[in-house]
């Protein structure tokens, strides 16, 4: 009953082991039929070294080059209390095009430091905030001067709508 099923050939089993297990070859001479790749035999398979793994803490560290994170309670001093321009960033970790606006944000806000102070606020763990903001979507940035609201922008942009948005708010 064995011998009468045959399995079907496809790329990946079309040698001469994979037609009839009972052929006469031995797996030496078998694995010469085979393409030679370099890091697939056996033993040899390259290894990255390990990195050590990141805490929110370290990345949050690292981010502190560009915007910095706001919530709730740190709200009212960081955006409404500030005397200079400051702009936020409502996003999500789930939301894709929010990463590519965090890494806008955050060239916007090395190339301006000095002029404007850049926020970043988590929608998702201050819904209240974004809801008394009018953010429905995200990701939205909005910019703000003395706590007033001056213009908020819905959705992934290029770079040179937020600037020339923070340049027409600076020069006003």
């Amino acid at each position: 009953m064995a011998s009468a099923y045959r399995p079907p050939l496809d790329v990946s089993c079309a040698s001469a082991m994979a037609r009839s297990p009972a052929a006469g070859r031995s797996a030496r001479r078998h694995r010469a039929l085979l393409p030679r790749c370099s890091g697939t035999e056996p033993g040899s398979a390259a290894r990255r070294p390990r990195q050590p793994f990141a805490s929110r803490d370290a990345i949050k560290r690292h981010r502190r080059t560009g915007a910095e994170s706001v919530t709730a309670s740190t709200w009212a001093v960081s955006v409404q209390c500030s005397d200079s321009l400051v702009l936020v960033e409502f996003w999500a970790a789930w939301c894709g095009p929010c990463g590519m606006v965090a890494r806008i944000v955050d060239e916007i806000a090395q190339e301006f430091d000095g002029q404007i102070r850049c926020f970043r606020l988590d929608a998702d763990r201050d819904p209240q905030v974004a809801v008394d903001q009018g953010v429905d979507r995200i990701p939205t940035v909005q910019l703000f001067f003395k706590g007033r609201k001056l213009r908020s922008i819905v959705g992934t942009m290029p770079k040179s709508v937020y600037v020339a948005a923070i340049e027409s708010a600076l020069a006003s």
